[in-house]
């Protein structure tokens, strides 16, 4: 059991503290199976573990990234167009 556990946070799984032995196994070997099959280690501990939570407030972050002046100036030379949604550059 305890070799279990030490193994699962070597691997950085994110598991409750109270996670019997059975599951602890099952997860390692989830975890063993998608590593193996080239999905990477943040990916096969997020599967692993059953975590699928995205971050705080990434939509925002994303439309951020997506409506900066830089991007815009380049979706304008890439289309062609001298307007955009936000107006006139």
């Amino acid at each position: 059991m305890d070799k279990i556990r030490k193994e699962c946070t070597l691997r950085e799984l994110k598991l409750h503290s109270r996670t019997n032995t059975s599951k602890r196994i099952k997860v390692l070997c989830c975890y063993d199976k998608l590593f193996n099959s080239g999905e990477g280690t943040i990916a096969a501990s997020a599967m692993a573990s059953g975590s699928t939570r995205c971050t705080k407030h990434y939509m925002s972050r994303l439309l951020n990234v997506l409506m900066s002046d830089e991007l815009v100036k380049k979706l304008v030379n890439v289309t062609g167009k001298g307007e955009t949604l936000i107006g006139k550059i």
